[in-house]
């Protein structure tokens, strides 16, 4: 047993029970524990790496533990085992569902050449599904109808958006995809949520109050008006009820558009993730004596960051049976609620026998001590403190290496950004510094400061899409072009785009007739340069035009990067770097669709556009670049960074002024599109709490990811803000005037 692991990760990896839960405090080297227990089951239980499932829930996971794993192995002469381990069973859940089920086609029912739907292309099947349903017969039933007319021209976020927008924004994303998220089927929707006797159920479980009346013959409306504790603004009588009408509407338009999506992805053979999922349970729960081979193929299933698996994940490892378990998570850093995580079930597991890893080896100490001493007045017995790994102790009150960042909401970007500087003027190096920050738009705004400040950055989920870049733009714009070269609104585009380049006084005058196309070649322009750049347009334009109709779109693509001088004119644009690597990752996201004609992947890019489906732009530097990284606290989980500046900002009590409210989690759902209403309001309420618990859980999740400094971003005592951050809770019991005796240092608002 090596001397290097501390009593906790000791016990852990050699204790002899079957099943084991392990709660790990950040930075507890649980890693290295799931490593050598999974070791301990090869050369001590003689079980074969094929026999021992390792599930965690990201690739960069899966690939750091095979890596780790096997190297060990090979170091200890045992190849035979390296080598099975390279191709075993140490994968995300999603990977293992999918090996299920092609390892068992003939049993789930499914063409063992099953695709898994990419992202972009189950968004673009939602749309068609939900336009498919609107066409349906079940679109005339009066709620749908009702639910529609609502819709049409409403307002949102100070502007109006298009009807399918709204619709798919609501139906899709509101509905759809939360109660997807835990573990929900259309026909389990179907089964709570569409008929007026389920409401009345599903709302005397929301009100949860004895004076809510339970005579059968009153309408929901009705009832609120005989309640008594309703306040003047909520909705009763006939209007609760014409909201009662407009909640069944969403919810049948709901399930019909969930029915279309999944039926036509069953006549494409291809699964989503969700999918994958529940057909993974279903061959578990519908086949016992396959279950009972499975059982027998596996002996041992260490789950990783258990705390993060959804309900059907718990229900799927649960009815394997394995005879080893190893379960390893910390509800502190549950954080993925919005995904359906159940923290509950991983709870559940706690019991006597549950070891505690709790020595942190990657903050200092003082940091460590802040954090122990703040989330404890949080969280009461429930908060299992941790201790200095690494470092010698010092004083429990002494927080050195805390630093506070005061400024007002409305400066706070700016105030990071010129932080950042100055900490670099006194050499801090830029590849030491990260900016968690909740939301993307908080990054954003910060990366465009820093920018342009000429400080290098990089950025992990910011708010930009690659699809509605220009880059996107330009390329639907060229093959249209070069199919219906007589659009002259994409021709325009695309000869002011840095393919051709031409001036806009040119595009202008050319503007002014008809069949742009027709003119070029003779055209009068205003500039010498544009007639140049016309004939060196023509020059590819109408060689790649002549096959684009015998080529794929990507082909075309490939030609004209090839052949133009798009590549040297974007590399002079501001971003010119990450405009190019923009471009090429287009390319390769082309060349992943190469049954697409030019039309049709210029139809994909500009519905993604349209939807503002998430795409990162294409990444420019290496993870020891010299760049300052910004990330949401959500991708900051598992890793560390020695300099960590928190934006407290986007982290707040705020309460959500929704249209639609979900907790699929409790069989509870509803809307308030007429306006407030003592159904709503309860269900807001009570979320709101489980909300600001998760949010609670985030800040201690970017505390902890902070090596030698950490810095929050706080707001000054004078503010009018009305709303609390959470920096400001969790300092509550710290006043400003101790900050000092801590070593706390303060950095005052300007």
């Amino acid at each position: 047993m090596s001397l290097t692991w501390n009593p906790e990760q000791a016990k852990a990896i050699a204790s002899p029970l079957n099943h084991l839960v392990i709660i790990a405090s950040a930075g507890a080297g649980k890693t290295e524990v799931i490593v050598q227990r999974y070791l301990r089951y090869v050369t001590e239980h003689g079980f074969s790496p094929s026999q021992i499932l390792a599930v965690t829930y990201t690739y960069r996971a899966a690939a750091s533990m095979k890596q780790r794993i096997c190297r060990i192995l090979r170091d200890q002469e045992l190849y035979d085992a390296a080598q099975e381990a390279e191709t075993g069973p140490i994968q995300t859940i999603h990977s293992f569902y999918e090996r299920i089920l092609r390892e068992n086609s003939v049993w789930s029912g499914l063409n063992p050449d099953f695709e898994i739907v990419s992202e972009s292309e189950a968004d673009r099947l939602w749309d068609l599904s939900l336009r498919l349903a609107l066409t349906q017969p079940e679109a005339d039933q009066p709620e749908v109808k009702k639910y529609r007319q609502q819709t049409a021209g409403k307002r949102r976020w100070k502007g109006i958006l298009d009807l399918d927008t709204l619709l798919r924004s609501q139906v899709v994303h509101d509905i759809i995809q939360p109660a997807r998220s835990q573990g929900l089927t259309y026909a389990e929707l179907e089964e709570s949520f569409t008929t007026i006797e389920q409401v009345n159920l599903m709302v005397a479980k929301i009100i949860s109050d004895p004076a809510w009346p339970t005579d059968p013959t009153l309408t929901i409306g009705a009832k609120a008006q005989h309640y008594s504790k309703p306040s003047k603004e909520h909705l009763v009588g006939n209007q609760l009820d014409v909201e009662v009408d407009l909640f069944l509407g969403l919810m049948r338009l709901a399930v019909q558009t969930w029915h279309n999506y999944e039926t036509e992805l069953a006549k494409r053979s291809q699964l989503d993730f969700s999918m994958l999922e529940q057909r993974a349970l279903n061959l578990l729960d519908e086949n016992p004596t396959l279950a009972s081979r499975i059982r027998h193929q596996f002996q041992v299933i260490l789950l990783d960051e258990s705390q993060d698996a959804n309900h059907n994940q718990f229900r799927f490892l649960k009815s394997l049976s394995l005879n080893h378990s190893l379960s390893v998570g910390d509800q502190k850093q549950s954080i993925y609620g919005f995904r359906g995580s159940a923290l509950q079930e991983f709870e559940r597991q706690i019991d006597d026998n549950t070891i505690k890893l709790e020595l942190n080896y990657r903050s200092q100490p003082g940091i460590i001590n802040f954090v122990n001493h703040l989330f404890h007045n949080q969280w009461g017995n429930q908060y299992d403190p941790m201790n200095p790994g690494k470092h010698a102790p010092i004083n429990p009150l002494d927080f050195s290496g805390v630093e506070l960042l005061e400024s007002e909401s409305t400066t706070a970007a700016s105030r990071t950004a010129n932080f950042i500087h100055q900490m670099i003027k006194e050499g801090t190096k830029l590849q030491d510094i990260v900016i968690l920050t909740q939301g993307r738009r908080a990054m954003g705004q910060i990366q465009s400061l820093l920018t342009a400040k000429d400080i290098p950055t990089e950025a992990a989920g910011t708010t930009d899409s690659l699809f509605t870049r220009m880059e996107a733009r330009d390329m639907a714009n060229l093959l249209t072009c070069c199919v219906h070269p007589t659009s002259d609104y994409y021709l325009a585009c695309l000869l002011h785009s840095p393919y051709v380049g031409l001036s806009l006084d040119s595009i202008i005058l050319l503007g002014q007739s008809q069949n742009i196309f027709d003119q070029l070649a003779e055209f009068d322009y205003p500039m010498d340069s544009d007639k140049s750049k016309i004939q060196e347009f023509l020059s590819w334009f109408t060689e790649i035009r002549a096959f684009c109709d015998r080529f794929s779109a990507y082909e075309i693509i490939n030609q004209a990067l090839k052949r133009s001088t798009y590549l040297a004119n974007l590399g002079t644009k501001t971003g010119g770097e990450q405009n190019i690597a923009n471009a090429r990752k287009l390319l390769v996201l082309a060349t992943r669709n190469p049954e697409l004609t030019p039309l049709q992947l210029a139809d994909r890019f500009r519905h993604l556009q349209a939807v503002a489906q998430r795409e990162p732009l294409a990444p420019l530097h290496d993870p020891d670049a010299e760049v300052v990284r910004l990330m949401t606290i959500h991708k900051s989980k598992g890793l560390e960074f020695p300099n960590v500046i928190v934006h407290g900002h986007d982290l707040n009590d705020y309460k959500r002024n929704q249209d639609i409210t979900t907790d699929f989690r409790n069989q509870a759902a509803f809307t308030k599109f007429k306006g407030k209403n003592v159904i709503h309001d309860q269900l807001k309420e009570r979320l709101h709490q489980a909300e600001m618990a998760e949010k609670m859980r985030l800040l201690y999740v970017a505390c902890t990811r902070a090596e030698s400094r950490l810095i929050l971003g706080i707001r000054p005592p004078n503010s009018k803000a009305k709303n609390n951050l959470l920096t400001q809770l969790l300092l509550k019991p710290l006043p400003r005037s101790d900050y000092a005796q801590h070593n706390v240092r303060l950095h005052p608002a300007p």
